[in-house]
């Protein structure tokens, strides 16, 4: 699914991974993160086979966001029991 959301929406692993979500979970129990966006694998696949109406959906979001912004990358499926991976 070619999704785009908030952090404090981000609900499915599958689609955003486990950070997002977990980070999606800190901020809906009101902690102190800084906003952000998730984005699925397939919005990412989307954006780098230059599908203009993904990245606008993903821009539609970012120009809401403070600046400076940090990007973190990461896969859905990066860690698991047996190894974790940086993104």
């Amino acid at each position: 699914m070619k999704s785009v959301v908030r952090l404090v929406e981000a609900r499915e692993e599958s689609l955003y991974g486990a950070k997002a979500v977990g980070l999606g979970d800190a901020a809906r129990a009101d902690l102190p993160i800084p906003p952000g966006i998730a984005l699925s694998g397939e919005l990412v696949d989307a954006i780098v086979e230059g599908d203009a109406d993904a990245l606008e959906n993903v821009m539609g979001l970012v120009r809401d966001l403070p600046t400076p912004l940090a990007v973190r990358s990461s896969a859905a499926d990066e860690d698991g029991a047996d190894a974790s991976f940086a993104g």
